[in-house]
């Protein structure tokens, strides 16, 4: 079994990245609308950035925390939610 990782810009440039629903498309609606977790309630989704495509789920936690440290390294610790790191500063 396989699922998808997203990467979703928001409008000031926070990224989230995410497991989505079977649907990337949907879970993009979704969290356009300011459904899920609290970061993308506090900040609006602009675009879908990335989607990882095929990862099979036995490996998702591990890559999502890897794509997570690396987006904090390019965009700032403050600036990046997704993975363990889902807490509001």
């Amino acid at each position: 079994m396989t699922t998808n990782i997203c990467i979703l810009t928001m409008v000031g440039g926070q990224q989230h990245v995410i497991i989505p629903s079977d649907d990337p498309d949907i879970t993009f609606r979704n969290t356009s609308k300011g459904l899920g977790h609290e970061w993308v309630k506090k900040y609006t989704v602009f675009k879908m950035s990335k989607v990882i495509p095929n990862v099979p789920r036995k490996c998702v936690n591990e890559l999502i925390n890897n794509v997570v440290i690396e987006y904090m390294i390019k965009y700032g610790y403050n600036n990046v939610r997704g993975g363990y790191i889902q807490m509001m500063c």
